[in-house]
């Protein structure tokens, strides 16, 4: 295998939990002496996180979630970016990348010598598209009778293919349908975009979104530009 020459910038913040806050003062990234807001990792960015460094205007600072043997979560990052407010919904675009379970285990939880997570251990795993998933969305968060609420449509990406859309009945219904500029005739509108014809199909059966894509003459490189596009404030 090649070895990976991307790096993957990550964001030291307070989100960062309590196992990578760990790591990090161990490494001595934050102390007395040192003071960085970031780490880089050799991860191999993929046909997506290129797809998104094209898209987005400026450096992406993603959050990294080391994994938790506990409740059995396995290591993931992701970048997520929220746009202001329309006809009171906030919407947030996001990309997430996440270890299989599997290979989570099969590595025995990815333990040092010290018992701590071994981040390049890790990256390297999660640089080898047949041992993760990705997720790339649009979520819709709203107050409905005082109450918060929020919706999300997704694609689901395996070994870098499609495998579904979920939920994508949500962004049909209101309010996320008025608050998504340019969403009629777009690629998500069931009414009168392109897959208006497979309404019903895709409604029903998302796993063989995939294959709508094909018979439309499509592909998930083009699915996610729309993605970010009716996000995007510009």
């Amino acid at each position: 295998m090649n070895p990976v020459t991307d790096q993957i910038t990550f964001g030291i913040s307070k989100k960062c939990s309590t196992a990578l806050w760990e790591i990090i003062r161990t490494r001595d990234w934050q102390s007395q002496t040192s003071c960085r807001t970031s780490f880089s990792l050799p991860i191999r960015k993929g046909p997506f996180i290129s797809l998104l460094e094209s898209l987005i205007p400026h450096p992406l600072i993603f959050e990294f979630h080391v994994g938790c043997v506990l409740d059995r979560r396995p290591p993931n990052f992701g970048y997520e970016s929220s746009s202001r407010e329309n006809n009171g919904v906030k919407l947030t675009f996001y990309y997430w990348r996440r270890l299989n379970l599997e290979v989570f285990q099969e590595n025995a939880w990815f333990h040092d010598e010290s018992q701590m997570r071994d981040l390049e251990a890790v990256a390297d795993a999660m640089s080898q598209p047949e041992n993760y998933e990705e997720l790339i969305g649009l979520a819709g968060s709203y107050r409905d009778d005082g109450l918060g609420r929020c919706k999300q449509i997704k694609l689901r990406l395996k070994g870098e293919q499609c495998q579904n859309f979920e939920n994508l009945e949500a962004i049909q219904e209101e309010p996320i349908r008025s608050a998504v500029t340019g969403f009629a005739g777009s690629l998500l509108d069931l009414e009168s975009g392109p897959f208006n014809v497979h309404r019903r199909t895709l409604l029903a059966t998302e796993w063989i979104f995939g294959d709508v894509l094909a018979t439309c003459g499509l592909d998930t490189k083009q699915m996610v530009e729309e993605l970010y596009r009716l996000w995007s404030p510009a």
